[in-house]
């Protein structure tokens, strides 16, 4: 994991995902066929916090890409911690399929900031910035 600096923007690099930040949202694209562990979902919220500036902001996690994501990170990631200022949450998912999943998956796990499925990312900026 390393954070790069491009075009004067702080850019985090693991091997299931790439994040920067343009304010007011923290994007993330997750890598082709990445597979998301506890470990690895611990340890990415961990680095992120070292290029999010103090004070509020969102997330795009763009998800099509992305082949699973185990239950414990699942879980983790629906959960709010105290360090995070994360107003609101916009999840990327390229089918209705995965869209399908993602509903259900929220309705268990009840996060307790918004989150919003996207099929389109213009919309979902959108969204995101209304939530600042």
């Amino acid at each position: 994991m390393r954070v790069n600096m491009v075009n004067n923007k702080h850019i985090l690099e693991t091997h299931t995902a790439i994040a920067w930040y343009e304010e007011p949202v923290l994007f993330v694209e997750c890598r082709p066929n990445a597979i998301i562990t506890l470990d690895d979902a611990v340890d990415h919220v961990e680095r992120s916090l070292e290029i999010l500036p103090e004070g509020n902001f969102t997330q795009l996690i763009d998800m099509r890409k992305l082949k699973s994501i185990s239950r414990e990170a699942r879980v983790y990631y629906s959960r709010d911690s105290s360090k995070s200022h994360c107003k609101a949450v916009a999840l990327l998912v390229k089918s209705p399929l995965s869209r399908v999943i993602a509903n259900f998956f929220l309705g268990i796990n009840k996060p307790n900031k918004p989150i919003k499925l996207f099929t389109k990312r213009d919309s979902a900026i959108h969204w995101l910035k209304a939530h600042i």
